[in-house]
């Protein structure tokens, strides 16, 4: 049988037809518009993806609705009755907007607008609603009257404010709406914002002091889109302020000495039993207590000393049992460590070679609301005699939520399972490659990476964001011990795992909030939090998140724009989803690298000084079931819709990279849909790297593998697909932008070269070349610029399925 994954998808957009026959008569249907939220994309255009787009028919609308500051408080006002309604058809005002380039499921151009539609001689599509803010979650759900929260999603606000005088006018605001009640809130305005530029997915805002206790809805508003700017973000309780404070029980009063030699083993668990009945913190004066067995915190304790270099928390013992040794800490639920060092290690208590063991008594519970602020923590202390570390982490859990890890001084790695609302923040990591080349490695959802300090050789952060994650004002120097043991990335996003949720197939009898295949192989419950995606057919182009299943059912965390149904096919895999990277700091020999399985991810202000640069990957290395590839759709590890913005990259390169093999079952691109866009890179031929010792010119923006280095199979399969590469300055190196073989309507526009011997060097199909130019001044002094606008003349070249089972 012939294979029919991802076949439409390229039938579509060449030659006009479905898979199954001609396309019957319909209006266009808008099924993905991506960016759909409010970035600067520096005059780049956007990515549609439906049906109907016929250059010659259809036709494209947008509306704006009034916006204003007197508007958007207005229409706060009637959030507790409900949002206003979206216009089916475009009202008074809409106006006609040209695309760059038409195909029948593909279409490229500048949008800019509040609501889109397409139309055709059999009518309008369904409105698309563009740029307003795309709330993900707040960092608490419950809060206190007056106490300050934050907010992340995607287009929150704009970045660039200008100054006050200039600020554009409406600014972003929140609304809480409970009760029939709406109390209206700014925003706070960090303290690194400069004033001019603010981060876009994070907002910080105060719970009105007039608040009530009780449950509200809360909303945000970016400034675009009037009456239609409104967006929820979530659900908050407010809760009434607390009786009094915590009290406080000394381990002094229980027998410690603090002298560094007593066993202060048993004074500190009497203290701790006390503090338990009441909920208390267990206060530890200046002094050093040492403990032979594992310090068992229970649920509601916290443990507080007298500042990092006053009181510390000294394991001993472990080297008489090496190599087998004990956590000198176990953090419950609601537990914390702050103001106190912890060195030393122990030999007696539950097994575990992690300095820091956060596991209730039931090994699978999720721990919740643990915290570790202000401490420094030693987990890099060495056997005696055969010189091997104690403990091969600082920290580990399994699966944790509400996990706050903040000024802390860190010896040693961090290691979880599966991470949600975590707050990771200030943290300054020293010497983690001691015993793992890993500093940070695990899954995380809904968490803030945010102003930690890597230094004297680190190993990698494998900060795995499973969705809606932000990693931000983070520096990374010095690594070199990871990066020569091991691998090179230094900032890893790892693609391939969980490859159980990896499947395939048709969608019939789908829902606006539900994809069915009856012939699905999903065991019930195992596929939530995978991500789906349309490969190919009706709503081709848009992906949701999975949050439950059934033996033929996927339900979604939103509804389809456009309903999948009998043509579409999909694509089901734990895929990282609509995270950001914004202004990190990467002084390494190593490369930041989203490798595999990347959806919707955002790098923003990245900094790059003589490294290995970023990348993207996506690959399709599926193939006909034999005995040694028995599970092929395991092998398709798209990467689609990315965005690299903003970066300065100097010494240092932007790669899209992939492709698929000749006799690959997909054929969807494994890259569609990704940008780079407005960056600045400066002699990326002088990047540092821990592998490569010898001088390349692979170009300071590739997309797809340069013919030399082609790895995924020959040119006759497109690998990659509407990728966009805009507005960047390349400047001092010898290539500067690579299109490879199996790129496929590549999109090279506006950018500039400077001091570049080849600006470009295309090997793609129907690459399209506009507004490029090169300045700088030619051998006879007359000054140069302006390349020519063209289309490639490499026809694409459609791949044939294979026959399999």
């Amino acid at each position: 049988m012939r294979s029919i994954l991802g076949l439409r998808f390229l039938v579509g957009m060449v030659g006009g037809l479905m898979a199954c026959g001609a396309v019957m008569a319909a209006a266009p249907q808008i099924a993905q518009v991506y960016p759909d939220f409010h970035i600067n994309l520096h005059g780049a255009p956007r990515i549609l993806t439906g049906e109907g787009f016929d250059s010659g028919g259809v036709e494209f609308w947008v509306w704006s609705p009034a916006n204003d500051a007197n508007v958007q408080r207005e229409s706060a006002e009637t959030l507790a009755s409900g949002s206003a309604p979206v216009p089916a058809t475009p009202p008074q005002g809409a106006r006609r907007i040209g695309m760059m380039d038409v195909e029948p499921s593909v279409a490229v151009g500048e949008v800019s607008g509040t609501v889109l539609w397409a139309k055709n001689a059999d009518g309008w599509s369904k409105p698309y609603v563009l740029d307003v803010a795309r709330p993900y979650w707040i960092n608490q759900d419950q809060a206190r009257a007056g106490e300050q929260l934050f907010l992340y999603g995607f287009g929150l606000r704009p970045e660039h404010s200008g100054p006050p005088q200039y600020a554009r006018k409406p600014g972003p605001l929140l609304a809480m709406v409970g009760e029939g009640k709406v109390l209206r809130m700014s925003p706070v305005l960090e303290r690194r914002s400069t004033g001019w530029i603010t981060d876009p997915r994070l907002m910080y805002f105060r719970v009105p002091a007039n608040a009530a206790p009780g449950r509200y809805a809360l909303y945000v508003h970016n400034g675009f889109g009037g009456e239609l700017g409104w967006a929820k973000a979530g659900e908050l309780e407010v809760v009434a302020p607390a009786d009094g404070e915590r009290p406080i029980v000394n381990v002094r009063d229980h027998g410690a000495t603090g002298d560094g030699l007593a066993n202060d083993s048993p004074a500190l668990a009497k203290a701790m039993e006390e503090a338990a009945k009441t909920g208390a913190i267990v206060f530890l004066p200046p002094g050093t207590y040492r403990v032979d067995e594992t310090v068992v915190v229970p649920s509601g304790v916290e443990l507080l000393g007298a500042g990092r270099e006053n009181t510390i928390l000294e394991g001993s013992g472990a080297e008489a049992t090496w190599p087998k040794v004990s956590p000198l800490v176990q953090l419950r639920d609601r537990t914390g460590l702050r103001k106190l060092t912890l060195a030393g290690g122990v030999g007696r208590g539950p097994e575990g070679d992690m300095m820091v063991l956060l596991r209730n008594d039931d090994k699978d519970d999720v721990v919740d609301a643990t915290s570790i602020t202000d401490c420094r923590l030693r987990a890099t202390t060495e056997h005696p005699k055969v010189k091997d570390a104690l403990y091969r982490s600082a920290i580990s859990t399994s699966r944790c939520r509400r996990f706050t890890l903040a000024d802390n001084e860190i010896h040693g790695a961090l290691f979880f399972w599966w991470g949600e609302r975590m707050d990771i923040v200030r943290n300054t990591w020293r010497d983690t490659a001691n015993v793992c080349v890993i500093a940070i490695h695990g899954w995380a959802v809904d968490s803030l990476l945010d102003s930690n300090l890597f230094t004297d050789t680190p190993g990698r952060v494998c900060f795995y964001p499973v969705r809606h994650c932000h990693i931000r004002f983070n520096e990374i120097h010095q690594a070199f011990k990871g990066t020569w043991t091991n691998a090179e990335e230094v900032y890893l996003v790892h693609g391939t795992y969980q490859a159980h949720r990896k499947t395939r197939g048709t969608a019939e009898g789908s829902t606006e909030a539900t994809l069915r295949d009856p012939a699905a192989p999903w065991e019930p419950g195992k596929q939530a939090d995978s991500v789906v995606m349309i490969l190919s057919g009706r709503g081709m182009g848009q992906y949701r998140r999975v949050v439950s299943n059934t033996a033929d059912t996927l339900t979604l965390d939103r509804p389809w724009q456009v309903v999948p149904d009998g043509t579409s096919t999909y694509f089901t895999s734990l895929l990282f989803m609509e995270n950001s990277f914004y202004a990190n700091l990467n002084n390494t020999p190593g490369r930041m690298s989203l490798w595999l399985d990347c959806i919707a991810n955002v790098v923003e202000r990245h900094r790059d000084d003589h490294s290995k640069g970023i990348d993207v990957w996506g690959s399709d290395n599926s193939g006909p079931v034999t005995d040694k590839r028995p599970h092929p759709v395991r092998e398709f590890l798209p990467s689609w819709y990315n965005i690299i913005t903003n970066g300065w990259m100097d010494g240092a390169y932007a790669h899209l990279l992939g492709g698929s093999k000749p006799e690959s079952l997909f054929d969807a691109p494994a890259l569609f849909g990704n940008y780079v866009i407005a960056n600045k890179l400066r002699s990326p031929h002088e990047r540092r790297t821990g592998f490569d010792h010898q001088a390349v010119a692979d170009g300071g923006i590739v997309v797809g593998h340069s013919p030399a280095k082609r790895s995924e199979g020959p040119g006759t399969r497109v690998g990659l697909s509407h990728n966009i590469i805009a507005n960047n300055l390349l400047a001092f190196t010898n290539l500067g932008i690579v299109i490879g073989e199996q790129a496929r309507k590549t999109f090279v526009l506006n950018n500039t070269f400077q001091a570049v011997e080849i600006p470009m060097a295309d090997h793609g199909m129907r690459t399209v070349m506009r507004g490029n130019k090169v300045v700088g001044v030619d051998a006879e002094g007359k000054r140069t610029e302006g390349l020519p606008d063209a289309i490639g003349e490499r026809e694409v070249e459609e791949p044939q399925a294979p026959d399999v089972p």
